[in-house]
């Protein structure tokens, strides 16, 4: 069971990149002038505010290492949970198992890390992602439970 909700999980984290992570917002003048605005004060008359969104891929380098490092974070739980589901009893499962811990803590860092950087607001996709990793986190914590209780069982 824990194995259908830690899927449930990683699909949304999937999706959650289909969705902005923060949003900024600037002003402009009617020939598209960037005016600035300080924090706090009302803009002055004829300007328009416009809000720029940004996604977690929307400019995906292949050269680029940290781009490669956003694809682990929203990927891995797919892959964990294939390989879980997959194999049962393996060695495979006993490594899945030992990394998902740090790997929910490094996937949130780059939900955080997108969501705040250079961005005024965190968006929906940011939300949804968090949200996702809770969902696993807590599925990945149930299995332990169980397997924890598992073992007891059969000791005593």
């Amino acid at each position: 069971m824990h194995t259908h909700v830690k899927l449930l999980g990683a699909l949304l984290l999937l999706v959650s990149v289909a969705f902005p992570m923060s949003t900024c917002s600037h002003y402009e003048d009617a020939e598209g002038n960037w005016v600035e605005v300080a924090e706090g004060e009302t803009p002055p008359e004829g300007l328009t505010e416009v809000i720029d969104e940004d996604y977690a891929f929307e400019d995906f380098d292949t050269g680029d290492l940290g781009d490669w490092v956003r694809v682990l974070a929203f990927g891995w739980p797919i892959v964990a949970v294939a390989i879980l589901y997959r194999h049962k009893r393996s060695r495979s499962v006993v490594v899945v198992r030992v990394l998902e811990p740090p790997l929910i803590v490094g996937s949130i860092y780059v939900v955080d890390f997108l969501s705040t950087f250079f961005a005024d607001h965190r968006a929906s996709g940011a939300y949804l992602a968090f949200l996702a990793l809770g969902i696993y986190a807590i599925a990945t914590l149930w299995a332990d439970v169980v397997l924890w209780q598992e073992r007891k069982a059969r000791r005593t």
